[in-house]
């Protein structure tokens, strides 16, 4: 999670762990949450999955 310091700036160590991840997430192989393990998640699910990416206007993804 990123968080300010006591000073108001960004913690630079949480903010290179997350990109970190960031960089990993697409990458099956990636040793934490990805996208292939949260998309297996979502697959056991039995409720509904609602979608949002930038393949529409966003008034309609709204």
């Amino acid at each position: 999670m990123l968080e300010l310091t006591k000073t108001g700036g960004l913690d630079e160590a949480a903010l290179e762990e997350f990109m970190s991840w960031v960089r990993g997430y697409d990458d099956p192989d990636f040793a934490g949450r990805n996208r292939s393990r949260h998309e297996q998640w979502l697959a056991m699910l039995s409720c509904s999955i609602l979608r949002l990416d930038n393949s529409g206007p966003v008034d309609e993804l709204v």
